[in-house]
């Protein structure tokens, strides 16, 4: 599993300004996900897997030279024999941000079309598919014989405008046609995974109010539809932390895992190793990016104090948006920022119940103690463990390492 490594191909820019200011904005390390996928692209063709998921988040913010970049390589996991899967995310179709940086100015750039998507990514699951869905990215395939992969396009690129959207939805024409290849695959006596960009369950409770951009719309209905069908296991990513999450369907029986991987090209620079034995087991290791040839000595400390800094610029724009600015703002965000931190790494543990009010003002004390609650719930992790667990696809029971 390899997910949102978010490569961006700097050879089309020009070095300057504007470079360095873009490339340091947000939790992505842009400047180094070339580097970050080479390394990752060689611990996994060590360990030699039947295949190889990346559900989505390609790319920067879409743009061709991009796209290509990822392709070329990915396709040294080909090369090795390891077949690769992947679906678009949202930063990867129809991109209006899709840009290059020129020495004091961003310039925009080609996106890719959902076609042009398909042609370039024809070896990663769309030549050869079982079954296309008409109109999305969506598709089955099989990777080893037995075992069906449902990837599913919930991405909303043709909706948008002059910014990308980043929520996701599963359309009833493709829900439609998903109960189809299921139903195909249980005529086949097959097994099936899932594979898509948004979450198909909540990974921290209150998600969905307040980042519910990353939970893909109506997931209730879409995570019971799987579970129906007979998937036990969803591979997913787009939230960029390191999740493992469990909904069950007691009067049915049913239940489904979302393991979510985080960004490759984010702290702490994930990517899993899966196996399941004969009896449905299914054990889910993570392994981390630790080195790359531009930063060989704390490339770790680097990434998570990257993270930090975005976190930060992310806890103070929703403060922001409650009208506490100002040294309330930076004070509330910044614990805010250390609460979220652990979510990313997964197995996370409560360091904190409440915020610290010296030197926040009255206002900012309110809005703290409606953020409370958010506060805990970002630092209490949902059953079963994140980072190396063995997961039961036979009755959804799980035990830690």
């Amino acid at each position: 599993m390899i997910s949102d490594p978010h490569i961006f191909d700097a050879s089309t820019s020009t070095p300057g300004p504007a470079a360095a200011a873009g490339l340091a904005r947000g939790l992505k390390l842009l400047a180094e996900s070339r580097q970050i996928l080479q390394e990752a692209v060689g611990a996994i063709a060590r360990e030699n897997p039947a295949f190889v998921l990346v559900p989505g988040d390609l790319t920067r913010d879409g743009e061709r030279s991009s796209h290509e970049l990822a392709v070329s390589l990915l396709a040294r996991l080909r090369e090795a024999g390891i077949p690769v899967y992947v679906v678009p995310g949202n930063h990867d179709v129809l991109n209006p941000k899709a840009a290059r940086f020129l020495e004091e100015a961003e310039e925009p750039v080609e996106s890719v079309t959902p076609e042009a998507f398909a042609a370039l990514y024809a070896g990663f699951g769309y030549d050869g598919a079982l079954s296309r869905e008409p109109g999305t990215l969506s598709y089955a395939a099989e990777p080893v014989p037995g075992l069906r992969l449902l990837a599913l396009d919930t991405c909303r690129y043709r909706e948008n405008g002059n910014v990308p959207i980043p929520a996701g939805r599963l359309a009833p024409s493709t829900r439609a046609w998903a109960e189809g290849v299921l139903r195909d695959a249980r005529s086949a006596g097959a097994e099936v995974i899932a594979m898509l960009h948004h979450g198909i369950m909540e990974h921290f409770r209150g998600e969905k109010t307040w980042f519910g951009q990353y939970v893909v719309e109506d997931f209730d209905a879409v995570s019971a539809l799987l579970a129906r069908g007979g998937v036990r296991v969803a591979f997913t990513g787009h939230g960029h932390a390191q999740d493992i999450t469990l909904r069950s369907f007691p009067s049915r029986g049913d239940f489904i895992f979302d393991v979510e991987t985080g960004s490759l090209g984010s702290w702490p620079d994930p990517w899993r190793i899966v196996e399941v034995d004969g009896a449905g087991r299914m054990r889910v290791r993570s392994r981390f990016v630790t080195s790359i040839p531009d930063h060989p000595a704390d490339f770790p400390g680097d990434s998570e104090g990257r993270l930090r800094e975005g976190l930060f610029a992310i806890a103070g724009s929703l403060f922001e948006r409650l009208q506490v600015t100002g040294e309330s703002g930076r004070i509330l965000a910044g614990q805010l920022a250390d609460a979220m931190k652990p979510f990313f790494r997964g197995d996370e543990r409560a360091a904190r119940t409440d915020f610290f009010l010296e030197g926040v003002g009255p206002w900012g004390a309110a809005v703290a103690g409606l953020a409370r609650q958010t506060l805990r719930d970002l630092q209490t992790d949902l059953s079963p463990p994140d980072n190396d667990v063995m997961l039961d696809l036979a009755d959804g029971s799980w035990r830690g390492p």
